[in-house]
Formats: C-alpha cells, structure tokens, sequence
C-alpha cells in the first residue's frame, strides 16, 4: 500500500543529500518545536574522506578527525563507524525527529573504462567491498526497526542503472538489511525518458523492496505521474524540486483521487484552469468573474471588512502545481511611487483547496507580500475546488478595501 509523508501545511524540511545539513538539524536542538517530519538522512557518501564528509557535525569530527583516515586499521575504522552510525540514530530517536528513511550509503558507485564499479574511497581502501553490507548492519543493529536505503542518481544511462540493480541484489544476497532503494535526481544528468524509467521501475521492483524517489523535477513527475501509478505498491515516498529549488512532498491524494493507468503521459497545461469556471465570493459575487477572466483591465474590489474569498470548482479533480495571483500593483495605479505600490498589494492571503467543497486544506500561505504579482509552485496537489482567501488585503493599517485583477491556477489536466 503506498503511504506518503503527509505535508501540506508547510514546506517539509528538504531531503536532506548533505549530510552537514542533517546534523545542523539535529545538533541545534530540534525538539525544541515537537516532533519534525524528515524524509531521508544520509550516513556515508563514499567519495567523501572522513575529514571532508559533513557530518552530525561534532559527532564525525570527534569520531574520525583527530586521526587521519589513512592511520586507521580496519577494526579503528569499524569501530568508529559503529559508534559514529550508533550515536547519529540514537540522537533522532531522542530529539523528535521523525525519519521515514535512512540513506546509509550514498552514490557508491563510480565509471572507469571497464564499466561501472563501487569506486574507491577511504571506505573502499580500509574496509574493502563489503564496507556497505558493514554499515547497513550496523544501522540495523543501532535500529532494527528503521528503513535502511541504498541512494544513487538515477540517469538515462542504463549500464549505470543496471549496476545499481546488481548492487543491490549482492546485498539482498547476502542478507544485509537493506529495506529500500533511493533514486536521486541531479540537474546536471540527463533523466531517463518515460520508456527507460519504466524499464527501471520495473527492474528495481523486481528486488521487492521499498523505492524512492527524491529531488525529482516537478515537470518530470508529472510526464512520469502514469509510470509511476503502476508502482504504488512500491513507491514510499516522492520528494519533488520545484524550478526555484524548493522541495516538496507528493501528497497521498495524488494517486488515490486522481485516474490512474492512464494511456498517454501526463502534461503541465499551459492554460489557467480558472478561466470560465463557476465562481463564488464573500463579497460583490456579481462582479467576482471579473478575478478570473485573464483580463488585467478588470478586477473584483470588495470594500468591507476581511476576511474576503473567492471559491472556484474546476469541474473536475486536476493536479495543481502553480498559482498566481495579480495584485492591485499590477493593474492602473502601477505607476504610483514603489513604496504606496507595494504596501496596497495583498499583505496576507493563502490557497486553500478541497476535493469535496467542505474540508478545506491550505497549500500555501503568504504573508507580508509587497509585490504586485504572486507567482508560486506548488507541492503537487489533488484537487478540484479552490479558494482565494484573504485575511489582511494591504499593508496600510487604515486600508481594509481588495484588488484582486486576476487569479490564475496551473497543472494538470488529464482527462
């Protein structure tokens, strides 16, 4: 059964594939705040010597720093890792740190002219092959419950796909508990198309064990979204980067309210899904069209009291992944000084959607905007009603008066 991590109320702390960026988290004293929802922390990159390898900062340094890597036995080094591994779960086990997976071992794979191999690397040099099966047992013995997975980046190379297929596999082999694979994704390589994923969908389930996906471009999830709805069994999670560098969480609706086993691949449309929709208002409903007819000339500009919001049915359940939203800046007065320009645009407001009209959910939320025009994507979200809702229509005190000139929702359209 596909389970997600469920996160629509903010932005999930990113899939951490640094591993200084995990200790940062953990060493600062998350637990401050409850429990923090993380998809992934990583424990060894390979290609990395202790002395440069980030780290649950102080941990690793204390651990592995104060003697060089090439001064170390192979028991020294087993045994460092051991407490390294050891101390760095035990940490997240007591600092509410809620961890769907753990990378224990990261992009161990490395090209030469024979083909694809586990590349060397301090690890490889003292500890031999089988310094991976070493760590996942240890993160095993340190947290029997724990998933344990193997990460590398996933290209439109498929011997380097395959290799990861058999690396896997020797693990499986030898019984090392190992529960899942991580597939990354890096701007800087090409991704496989829609006919190689699949390929590899199919290879990797075929080890019957859990499969992510992590950093996967938002345009691509979407060409791979009737792919990846034949895999929901597998799938455990999907962390996607937007064209900002922000990443999200897909959430559980996506494929359980949305068709699945579709014949052609999705596409992002380019076209406003709001635009002749039905619409309705909290104030001024007989002019509220004029917030989605695409026209910069026109506006809905209630004069009341706040809250103020606007509810549209799509007329059907659409994957969104952009909005935007024209402020009063943006029309007429644009020309006004910068400062009265910004403080009259929408102050606060959020997008709230919903699947049956009653239980509403926020996506996102913005405060303290000043700009004139509000143009954000979105965690890939199922949804078929939308609402504009307002809470603070300026940044003046004295000024409570809206001007919405258009409102605009992209994403998928699939029927």
């Amino acid at each position: 059964m596909l389970q997600f991590v469920w996160h629509y109320k903010r932005r999930l702390i990113k899939s951490i594939s640094l591993l200084c960026l995990s200790l940062v988290l953990i060493c600062s004293g998350a637990s401050a705040a409850g429990t923090e929802q993380i998809i992934s922390l990583p424990l060894i990159y390979p290609h990395k010597t202790p002395d440069e390898l980030p780290t649950l900062s102080q941990i690793y340094e204390a651990i592995f720093t104060p003697i060089a890597h090439t001064d170390l036995t192979r028991e020294e080094l087993l045994t460092r890792l051991k407490i390294y591994i050891t101390t760095a779960m035990a940490i997240t086990r007591h600092s509410n740190l809620e961890i769907e997976y753990w990378d224990v071992v990261t992009d161990a794979l490395k090209w030469d002219e024979t083909g694809w191999h586990i590349g060397v690397s301090p690890w490889l040099e003292l500890l031999g092959p089988d310094y991976l099966a070493q760590a996942f047992l240890i993160a095993h013995d340190a947290d029997p419950e724990a998933n344990l997975h193997y990460a590398d980046y996933l290209t439109a190379d498929p011997q380097k796909n395959a290799a990861i297929y058999t690396l896997v596999k020797s693990l499986i082999d030898q019984q090392v508990p190992i529960t899942g694979l991580t597939m990354l994704f890096a701007e800087d390589q090409p991704l496989p198309d829609e006919k190689e994923l699949a390929a590899n969908l199919q290879l990797y389930a075929s080890l019957d064990m859990q499969i992510s996906l992590a950093g996967l471009p938002v345009e691509q999830f979407v060409r791979y979204y009737s792919i990846l709805t034949q895999y929901t069994d597998k799938l455990t999670a999907i962390t996607l980067k937007d064209p900002y560098g922000n990443e999200y969480v897909v959430p559980g609706t996506i494929f359980s309210n949305f068709p699945q086993n579709l014949a052609e691949p999705l596409t992002l449309t380019t076209v406003n899904l709001l635009i002749h929709r039905p619409i309705t208002a909290s104030h001024l409903p007989e002019r509220s069209a004029r917030a989605i007819d695409g026209q910069l000339s026109t506006s809905w500009a209630p004069r009341a009291t706040p809250p103020y919001w606007l509810t549209v049915d799509l007329g059907d359940v659409y994957i969104l992944t952009r909005w935007v939203v024209y402020h009063r800046g943006s029309g007429g007065i644009a020309a006004r000084t910068e400062l009265i320009n910004g403080a009259i645009n929408t102050c606060d407001f959020k997008l709230q959607v919903s699947l049956d009209q009653k239980e509403w959910m926020d996506v996102d939320v913005v405060t303290d905007n000043t700009s004139a025009v509000t143009d954000r994507w979105l965690p890939p979200t199922a949804a078929r009603y939308v609402r504009l809702f307002v809470t603070k229509p300026s940044s003046l005190e004295f000024n409570q008066n809206l001007v919405i000139y258009d409102w605009e929702i992209y994403g998928v359209a699939g029927r």
